[in-house]
């Protein structure tokens, strides 16, 4: 169960990512038109920034999301631990006693 865990903390640490890189660059729009002109060159690199995270982070949900359904398809990463759920399968019971 550990091993199939990992795709999902990678794209949770993705999503944090795109979502703080989202709101800095909302905020660094916001800000600057109340900044001088070399507060303005600071903060266009700062957004350059954020849009290359946002972009990454983005392609990188992507594709962890695809391998994530890839492997789930092709059955990589399936362990025998006998307390795994097995929908329709039936077990074969007893009769109740009379």
């Amino acid at each position: 169960m550990s091993e199939r865990s990992g795709y999902a903390k990678v794209v949770t640490i993705l999503a944090i990512v795109f979502g703080i890189s989202l709101g800095l660059c909302g905020l660094t729009a916001a800000i600057s038109g109340r900044i001088t002109e070399t507060g303005r060159i600071l903060l266009l690199v700062a957004a350059w920034i954020e849009g290359f995270a946002i972009v990454l982070s983005f392609l990188g949900v992507i594709a962890t999301l695809f391998l994530w359904a890839m492997s789930a398809l092709f059955g990589r990463g399936q362990g025998s631990d006998p307390r795994l759920q097995k929908l329709f399968e039936y077990e074969k019971r007893e009769p109740p006693p009379k």
